[in-house]
């Protein structure tokens, strides 16, 4: 469900587009983005047996993944309309260097992450793999990103985020996630409202 909620992403590319950086909006993107949001209200407001519910066993942790995919939507603006004598590279270590004091902070003193260090001979091994990881599938892939975003349209850009819904659910599915058909009703008025605003 978190997955078909990131397809939001190009509608609110849109409407912070609008609303701060002079982009225009279209009827169609109001109209799919109403669509969209229906769907996502149906969607968070359908439990896991089907039926709608009660909101006082609400799950409040939706709105941070709707917050996530408005602060991507802001991004993008920002990098295609304020960072544009920025190289890539260069966006992608603002953004990782202004992320990396908070993160050090929470590895020494939130976790037991120095203690398996000095403890645990498979420790560095994991870490050489994280750090790979970090390396490859977050840095290269930002840069590659900012890299599209700076030669097409923050929307277009944005439309990777289709593909999030279908391998959320496959791993939610894999991990015994029980989805109902009023899920896959949200999901798909939620798919629909997107296609509709970005066509």
């Amino acid at each position: 469900m978190t997955g078909a909620m990131n397809a939001l992403t190009p509608l609110f590319v849109v409407i912070l587009g609008a609303a701060f950086f002079g982009a225009g909006i279209s009827r169609r993107n109001g109209m799919g983005l109403f669509i969209a949001l229906v769907g996502v209200l149906g969607l968070i407001s359908i439990g896991n047996d089907g039926r709608l519910v009660n909101w006082a066993d609400f799950n409040g942790y939706v709105f941070l993944v709707l917050l996530a995919t408005f602060c991507y939507g802001l991004n993008l603006n920002i990098v295609k309309y304020w960072f544009v004598e920025l190289k890539p590279v260069e966006i992608t270590a603002i953004s990782l260097l202004m992320v990396l004091p908070i993160t050090l902070i929470y590895l020494f003193a939130g976790t037991s992450f120095s203690f398996k260090l000095i403890h645990n001979d498979q420790a560095w091994l994991a870490l050489g793999y994280l750090s790979l990881l970090g390396v490859m599938g977050t840095a290269m892939a930002l840069v590659l990103f900012n890299a599209m975003v700076k030669v097409v349209s923050p929307v277009f850009a944005s439309s990777v985020t289709y593909l999030i819904p279908i391998v959320a659910i496959g791993w939610g599915v894999l991990d015994g996630e029980i989805l109902t058909f009023g899920h896959y009703l949200g999901i798909m008025t939620i798919l629909l409202g997107v296609w509709i605003g970005n066509r």
